[in-house]
C-alpha cells in the first residue's frame, strides 16, 4: 500500500466514523424503549471515541479534520430508511452493511506501514465489534452484545 493509499484509508476510517455517529445518533433519536436507547448510546459513544482516536493520525499524516456535509447527509438518509424497522430488522441490516467494511479493513491491516499496525488492527477491531455486537442482538445474546462494547470503551456509562 502506498503512503497515498495509506492516506485514503485514514480518511475512509475517520469519515466513516463521522458516518457511524451520525447514524446511531440519528437511531438514537428515534428510540424511545429505554434498553435499545441504551444499546444505541454504547454504539454512538464507540463511534466518537473512535473519531476522536484517529484525529491525532489524521493531523500527523497532513490531512483535514473537517467533518464533510456529504456524509452527514448520508448517514442522516441511511437512518431514515431505518425508522420504521423492528430491532431485530436493523441488526440485520446492520450486520449486512457492515460485512463488506470488515473485509475492507482486513484488506487495509494486511497492506498498513509498520507504524500503523497498532492502529489498524485496532480499526479492524472496531468494526468486527460492531458487526458481533449485531450477530449477538440477534441471537438473542444482549447482555453479551452490550459487554462486547462496553469492553471497547474507554468512557463507559
Amino acid at each position: 500500500m502506498t503512503s497515498s493509499e495509506f492516506k485514503s484509508a485514514i480518511l475512509e476510517w475517520y469519515q466513516g466514523e463521522i458516518f457511524g455517529e451520525v447514524f446511531f445518533n440519528e437511531l438514537l433519536a428515534n428510540t424511545v424503549e429505554p434498553r435499545l436507547c441504551y444499546k444505541l448510546s454504547l454504539l454512538l459513544q464507540l463511534e466518537t471515541e473512535t473519531k476522536a482516536r484517529l484525529r491525532p493520525v489524521v493531523v500527523a499524516e497532513g490531512l483535514s479534520l473537517c467533518e464533510k456535509a456529504e456524509f452527514r447527509s448520508a448517514a442522516n438518509e441511511a437512518a431514515a430508511a431505518f425508522r420504521d424497522m423492528t430491532w431485530m430488522q436493523t441488526m440485520t441490516q446492520i450486520a449486512e452493511i457492515v460485512v463488506p467494511a470488515v473485509a475492507r479493513y482486513q484488506a487495509i491491516v494486511e497492506m498498513s506501514p509498520d507504524q500503523y499496525a497498532v492502529l489498524s488492527g485496532s480499526m479492524l477491531l472496531h468494526e468486527q465489534a460492531i458487526l458481533d455486537f449485531a450477530k449477538l442482538e440477534l441471537a438473542g445474546n444482549q447482555d453479551e452484545a452490550e459487554a462486547l462494547i462496553l469492553n471497547l470503551l474507554y468512557y463507559k456509562f
